[in-house]
């Protein structure tokens, strides 16, 4: 077993993030079996230096009229996900 889930194995609806904080959440839809491998890698994506890089990145993105949302859907599809919501 892995200690991370592998990136191009990662179903829709496993993760998803919160668009107020940026952290990303593991959902009831990740298998149990995976689930402590989704453990791992979601403290990993949530690490602090991670989510200051998250932010910087993202300021590009904000303007006076909002999210620029396509570049969002290319950048941060999760994040284009949760704003479409």
């Amino acid at each position: 077993m892995h200690d991370f889930l592998d990136p191009c194995a990662i179903e829709s609806g496993w993760i998803e993030i919160d668009p107020a904080t940026l952290l990303y959440a593991l959902t009831r839809m990740l298998p149990e079996a995976l689930r402590t491998c989704g453990e791992r890698t979601i403290s990993v994506l949530n690490d602090e230096e991670l989510l200051r890089a998250r932010r910087r990145m993202l300021r590009g993105l904000w303007s006076d009229d909002g999210w620029n949302l396509e570049a969002v859907s290319w950048q941060v599809p999760l994040l284009h996900a949760a704003l479409m919501e």
